[in-house]
């Protein structure tokens, strides 16, 4: 009787141990040429956009590159290549995206790459002055509010706390100054 009930347990532990699914993966890519690494673009950008809060208003082009960066940024940083990140730094991200999408009306589960392309084709619209293609790029519908909406709000973006502090951990992460111990002149 014992060993039937160890054996029912260890039956049913092992069903509860399904492999985890992928973790979600982005692209970045802004076009022809010349392509920098796009993790340290698109820190080097929400880092400006949002932690110093440089053209917040009146950009929405802009602003709409660095939404897409932030989203690429949450997928990137869940990668094993930032591994020696410090702790926070994906969750962190997790609570910005979060956060921005809540503000800009986005799906809290649409797709990553879907909201990337989706913004990203937004900004290269508004740089253009083709505001109804920046229009059908955002009526999408993973898009909660309309495209007018979401166009008036990335040219007038609140302050967001939780986004501020992900992209200062992302600059972090990637750009921390090491303060090493200097026994002689440095």
């Amino acid at each position: 009787m014992h060993r039937r009930g160890f054996m029912l347990a260890l039956m049913s532990g092992l069903a509860a141990c399904q492999p985890l699914p992928p973790p979600e993966s982005a692209t970045l890519i802004r076009g022809p040429g010349f392509q920098p690494d796009p993790t340290d673009q698109a820190i080097l950008l929400v880092y400006d956009v949002f932690a110093l809060g440089h053209d917040m208003s009146g950009n929405a082009a802009r602003m709409a590159e660095a939404v897409a960066d932030m989203e690429f940024l949450v997928t990137d940083f869940g990668t094993m290549r930032w591994n020696d990140a410090p702790g926070t730094t994906a969750s962190q991200l997790l609570l910005a995206r979060r956060e921005l999408r809540g503000t800009l009306g986005v799906a809290q589960n649409a797709p990553v790459q879907t909201v990337i392309n989706a913004f990203l084709d937004a900004s290269v619209a508004l740089k253009a002055g083709q505001q109804d293609v920046a229009v059908r790029a955002l009526s999408a519908p993973i898009f909660t509010q309309p495209a007018g909406a979401i166009l008036a709000r990335l040219a007038a973006m609140p302050p967001m706390p939780q986004v501020a502090g992900g992209a200062y951990a992302a600059w972090n992460a990637r750009f921390r100054v090491f303060d090493f111990d200097c026994r002689f002149d440095c």
